[in-house]
């Protein structure tokens, strides 16, 4: 009897393993659902021998409505419901958010940029495919600012579109979710994704190896290890970022992911990604760097996301 019994647990337990399940998004239509993120980005720079290191945490709340669906794609309406930015360089500490009640313009604007909806576009099996009409969220700037010159607004917009415009926005939205198998498929099974990053000054590729580890009756547990690289078939060129012409070439790197899906939707309850990437970064010849500059810069990304 009790060998039976061993035998029925046993194959009980390779059954659960071999039990293969679609993953994929399952969004109703005209649900509201919610990303928190905590994005901190480390970034150290070797320039005259000596290090210069910038550390930036950016924090926000969104919501994502399901407002059409079209073969395997939703459109979700899109809309900040919290953001909020620090950063220590040279000495200094510079914090503003949605929220404080001052007279910081970086502040005003951000909090102007609140329930302003836009686009995003995103497939059932996860890959982010577009965000649209994200100018709506800046159309506020003006009125915070009203004493700026139009240069100054031109500046500020720049400023705030080089952390949540249409690329960073949706960099960080792919970041935290997971591209799914075409397949169905089993615990401890494996699949690949491949995607490029056009950053602001330079393009990424990323391999991931996906791995589902778990499976409770209301949720899935993935993990994930990539290997970055620069994209070699795009041979980076100067691009505008922080007021200087510069591009990132070079760039090898690493990042390992933790996720807690939803079982019924999809969608993200909990995720983790850490990225550690070295590169060199080459800044244009100008009035500001005569004969420009080449330094190495080394970045660690840590990006928590949840849905409360």
């Amino acid at each position: 009897m009790k060998k039976y019994l061993t035998l029925s647990l046993l194959f009980i337990g390779i059954n659960s393993y071999a039990q293969k399940v679609k993953l994929q998004l399952n969004l109703q239509m005209d649900s509201t659902y919610y990303l928190g993120t905590n994005a901190s980005l480390d970034i150290d720079q070797f320039i005259n021998a000596a290090h210069q290191d910038v550390k930036t945490v950016i924090t926000g709340r969104m919501s994502h409505k399901v407002v059409a669906i079209k073969d395997t794609v939703y459109e979700l309406q899109t809309e900040f419901k919290s953001l909020g930015m620090h950063v220590e360089a040279n000495g200094q500490v510079i914090e503003f958010n949605s929220k404080a009640d001052e007279a910081n313009p970086m502040s005003k604007i951000m909090n102007t940029m609140m329930d302003k909806p836009f686009s995003m576009f995103i497939s059932k099996s996860g890959r982010v495919l577009a965000i649209k009409n994200i100018d709506t969220v800046y159309a506020g700037i003006s009125a915070a600012v009203p004493n700026a010159t139009p240069e100054q607004r031109a500046q500020l917009k720049t400023q705030m579109e080089q952390s949540f415009g249409e690329k960073s926005i949706r960099t960080n939205l792919q970041d935290a979710f997971v591209i799914f198998p075409k397949a169905e498929i089993a615990i401890k099974g494996t699949w690949a994704t491949n995607t490029t990053l056009d950053a602001p000054a330079a393009v990424i590729t990323t391999k991931m190896v996906y791995t589902l580890d778990n499976i409770t009756a209301d949720a899935y547990f993935i993990s994930g290890h990539a290997i970055l690289a620069s994209d070699k078939t795009k041979p980076p060129t100067y691009k505008q970022s922080a007021g200087f012409m510069m591009r990132m070439l070079n760039i090898t790197g690493t990042a390992v992911v933790k996720l807690k899906l939803d079982r019924k939707t999809g969608w993200i309850i909990d995720t983790n990604v850490a990225k550690n990437i070295k590169g060199t970064v080459q800044l244009k010849d100008s009035p500001k760097i005569p004969g420009g500059i080449t330094y190495p810069m080394v970045i660690t990304a840590v990006l928590k996301g949840d849905n409360l």
